[in-house]
């Protein structure tokens, strides 16, 4: 929400509080009621304490604050934290309105209720109080308000990330099938390939015969057997090369298994600076390709491998790790965790079994990682 938009809100908006000054020594009772209030508000929206304004249930004035309030501010805004728990995600912004300065407490995430008084404050204010912000009045919660946020956890907890398989995050198990893989380049064309073989061979004897006849006649040293020799080595160095390529394009590509999972954020929060990571099992007969393959006969550079948008993978001696960084997710946002499918190479010796998928979705804002589990199960 913009400022222009909060100092919009009504008086009894219930995440907009409006002070003349900070809340200083003298005032710090209030200052943790009406945080804790705000914190524990029944609004999707993030909350708000504007200073150097009053709001007079019509109009927003502006007054203004002084350097002093400044400091007084920062002070408190460094007792919030000794004096609620569970910690507040906090900052401070200080604007300038019809040539007056303001400052704007700004309160987001609060996905963690209920907020407590953490110290003792005064004989007026004791620890485990739990104070809400309802119809523009602070007061004590009632047993009807802790039902509802503790229903917010139990909700949050069955789940609040749905994490899924290609494009449907609620799909924990995926059934696929596995590729034919009995044609693979190498395998297809022997005699096609023992015959340019044949050929080498049958040009390199020629070549050789011809070549000591000439160094024969002209005296010159065994240089052009070598070279005609190391001729024909090249190029049958190349043709292995060749299909090398050819039958890993094969299996990662042509005969790939190519998933994608999806993301869907059922909490309040925005997920800052997320990352997503797979850990599958290392097994036999089982592979993910750590980048998009080219075709054998087109060249790609790691710059263009790397600009395809391929997740990061790292292969251990037990596991193969997938990670890919996601930025932001908005809530009741679905997303695709990689910019494109990852490859698995799988042979016929899955078929009819299961293959489990550890996951965990961070960000920068969580206290913890969601974690969970999916499942692909191959056909018979």
């Amino acid at each position: 929400m913009n400022l222009p938009d909060i100092l919009q809100l009504t008086s009894d908006a219930p995440n907009r509080v409006c002070r003349f000054e900070p809340y200083g020594r003298a005032h710090r009772e209030q200052m943790v009621r009406e945080v804790l209030g705000l914190a524990n508000a029944d609004v999707q929206d993030d909350r708000y304490i504007i200073f150097g304004a009053h709001h007079d249930g019509t109009t927003m004035n502006i007054i203004g604050l002084t350097d002093a309030d400044k400091n007084f501010l920062e002070d408190d805004i460094a007792r919030i934290g000794e004096l609620i728990e569970p910690d507040l995600d906090i900052k401070v912004n200080y604007e300038i309105i019809d040539g007056k300065p303001i400052a704007v407490l700004h309160i987001r995430n609060c996905g963690d209720p209920p907020y407590v008084v953490k110290e003792t404050v005064s004989e007026r204010l004791q620890r485990g109080e739990c104070w809400i912000r309802k119809d523009g009045k602070i007061g004590l919660a009632l047993r009807s308000d802790l039902d509802r946020m503790y229903g917010k956890i139990q909700a949050a907890d069955s789940p609040s990330v749905l994490v899924g398989f290609n494009g449907q995050a609620d799909c924990q198990v995926l059934e696929v099938e596995i590729p034919d893989r009995a044609d693979p380049p190498s395998k297809r064309a022997p005699q096609k390939l023992k015959r340019s073989q044949e050929s080498d061979q049958l040009t390199s004897e020629t070549s050789i015969a011809r070549a000591r006849i000439v160094n024969a006649r002209m005296y010159v040293a065994e240089t052009a057997l070598t070279e005609a020799d190391n001729t024909i080595k090249t190029k049958n160095a190349s043709e292995e090369i060749r299909k090398k390529r050819a039958d890993i394009y094969y299996f990662f590509e042509e005969r790939a298994v190519k998933i994608n999972f999806s993301i869907l954020n059922k909490t309040r929060l925005t997920f800052e600076d997320a990352t997503f990571e797979l850990s599958f099992p290392r097994a036999s007969d089982f592979d993910i390709s750590d980048k998009i393959y080219s075709p054998p006969d087109q060249e790609q550079s790691s710059v263009e491998a790397d600009l395809m948008g391929y997740p990061d993978v790292e292969k251990t001696r037990n596991s193969i790790r997938v990670c890919a960084s996601l930025g932001t997710i908005q809530p009741e946002r679905e997303v695709d965790t990689f910019e494109c499918a990852i490859r698995l190479a799988v042979g016929t010796g899955w078929r009819g079994k299961k293959l489990g998928i550890h996951y965990a979705l961070k960000a920068g804002n969580l206290k913890k990682p969601f974690t969970g589990r999916l499942k692909i199960k191959f056909s018979p």
